[in-house]
Order: C-alpha cells, then structure tokens, then sequence
C-alpha cells in the first residue's frame, strides 16, 4: 500500500503534517499488530510526502488531499485516512473473541 500526503501549502496550512503523523501512527500500530499475531497480512505501508495537487484536474477547495494506491481523497481528516488503512488489514477472528 502506498499512502501520499500532499505537500503543498494550501494542505499544509490545512493540517496534512497531521494527516502524515496519524499514518505514521496507523502503521506503527499495525507493524506491532503483526508482531504479536493479532493480524495476518505484514502490513507493507509506503508513506510519501510530496505535492500531489496538481494531479487533480479541478483545483478547488479540496485540501486537505491524499492519495492511496490509486485513490484520490479530498477534505480527509486523520481518522478517515486511518479507517482507510486499518480495512485493508483485519484483526484475525479470535482476536475480538
């Protein structure tokens, strides 16, 4: 998985440094989930900090911008760009039981 922030000022004013700690935090997490046997899938989590704004073909309003894999997503917050990572890797079953 491969997790851009983008860089530039318009989403650094709007909060991307956060965006980049709470990924930073999700794979942290998921590299000690995987250590301990409570997820299977080893968590391979690309991160990059780069402007990716003019990817976008309408510049708006869209900041703050990251992009997973082939994702693009505009005006994310922290917890939605981890909610975005956490899903691609489940806890096993008898984690939750």
């Amino acid at each position: 998985m491969k997790v851009v922030i983008c860089s530039c000022a318009r989403c650094t004013s709007a909060g991307s440094e956060v965006l980049l700690d709470s990924v930073y935090e999700v794979k942290s997490d998921l590299q000690k989930a995987y250590a301990y046997g409570k997820i299977d899938k080893k968590p391979d989590i690309e991160v990059e900090f780069t402007n990716i704004m003019n990817d976008m073909d309408q510049l708006g309003n869209v900041s703050t911008l990251a992009k997973v894999d082939d994702t693009y997503y505009e005006k994310i917050m922290p917890e939605q760009l981890m909610e975005q990572i956490y899903d691609e890797y489940s806890p096993k079953d008898e984690v939750n039981k």
